[in-house]
């Protein structure tokens, strides 16, 4: 064999030897392919569907309407609930984990919805009752105002109830007024007449419970200007350390006070010298025009001091007091005390306070006042 020739046959077993490791490493590549496509889809064919779906349901037992959803399932990557009342879905919720929703009260139909990692779904229903426990015991008081005779305050009470309506009955279709539990009401009314109130105890259930009640209103008989004259009416005049103090008939009917009943005022033997008479109001005076009040008296004595003296409903820690002196002796008189500008005078003042004499460490000797018609004075 020639020199060529040999060179040749080499040529061609390396050819050869080549094309051998080449086929060998597709093939193996093949195989390897293979065995990646078959592990790929013994993964796949493993993933079941959603299975075993539960909705636990938890009803809080305080009537506020919450409930605790606790979705479980197999073959679960996630959990979707649609509450059934309206409002929507719920947030994605993953395996284990719970969520919270507030309804109010009534049955309904939650959809819990599952789905795996294949993104296949499943979905179940489950009811959701949510039941209240209705109020009960419900009552409640009407105070009217001390401080002014058209006002009243309601205060409600009774088991399981968390708000009430309140309807003060002096308007048609009334909106009622609503308040939470512990709270109370206020209303003033713009005219006189007998209401029915009605209160309406609620907790956010189906089941209500009300009540009703009658309240008079009546324009007061102890306010400014004040004459003494109905004899139906108690002006709860009382005297105090040593003073006798009542409504009388007039006993001096002449000059400028002939009217028929006055308030007539003993200053009794060894009465202290703040001895004096108190006449309650049903309605705070009104200094909105004046700030001046006029009285008419009649005293035994010339020159001696009268102190006038107005109080709020504090019990006699907010007040205001001037003096002012008789003229004349035996004969009636209007006295005005002005208290114009002073600084309290923007305060509900109730209570009228008169002190005949008032001279300190003068004790009473017995003598008999009277005073009348008090009122504002321009």
């Amino acid at each position: 064999m020639g020199a060529k020739q040999r060179i040749l046959g080499m040529k061609i077993k390396e050819i050869s030897m080549k094309n051998i490791f080449g086929v060998i490493a597709v093939v193996m590549l093949t195989c390897w392919s293979c065995s990646d496509d078959e592990r790929s889809t013994n993964f796949i064919n493993n993933i079941t569907d959603p299975s075993d779906l539960a909705l636990e349901v938890l009803v809080s037992t305080d009537n506020s309407g919450v409930v605790t959803l606790a979705p479980s399932g197999t073959s679960v990557t996630s959990f979707v609930i649609d509450f059934g009342d309206g409002t929507g879905n719920s947030d994605v919720i993953v395996p284990g984990e719970s969520i919270v929703h507030t309804y109010t009260e009534g049955s309904y139909n939650a959809q819990l919805t599952a789905v795996n990692s294949l993104g296949v779904s499943a979905t179940i229903t489950q009811e959701v009752a949510v039941t209240f426990v209705p109020p009960t015991n419900l009552s409640f008081t009407i105070e009217i105002s001390p401080s002014n005779v058209f006002e009243i305050e309601v205060a409600p009470t009774a088991e399981n109830a968390s708000r009430y309506e309140i309807y003060f009955g002096d308007v048609t279709e009334e909106v009622p007024t609503m308040i939470d539990d512990g709270q109370t009401a206020f209303h003033v009314y713009a005219t006189e007449g007998t209401f029915e109130v009605r209160v309406v105890a609620k907790n956010g259930g189906i089941i209500t419970i009300e009540e009703t009640q009658s309240v008079t209103i009546e324009s007061p008989a102890r306010v400014l200007p004040l004459d003494f004259e109905d004899d139906t009416v108690d002006y709860g005049i009382f005297g105090f350390e040593g003073a006798d103090s009542m409504v009388v008939m007039n006993p001096v009917s002449t000059g400028i006070n002939t009217s028929s009943r006055v308030v007539e005022s003993i200053k009794t033997d060894g009465a202290l010298f703040y001895a004096g008479t108190v006449i309650p109001l049903e309605a705070p005076i009104d200094f909105s025009t004046t700030q001046k009040i006029a009285i008419k008296t009649y005293s035994p004595k010339a020159n001696i001091p009268i102190r006038l003296k107005i109080e709020t409903a504090s019990g006699g820690s907010e007040f205001i007091e001037l003096d002012r002196n008789t003229t004349v002796a035996n004969e009636w008189e209007e006295i005005v005390w002005d208290f114009t500008g002073d600084p309290q005078i923007g305060l509900d003042f109730v209570q009228i306070v008169i002190f005949f004499e008032f001279v300190v460490d003068l004790s009473g000797d017995g003598s008999t006042y009277y005073f009348d018609d008090i009122q504002l004075k321009n």
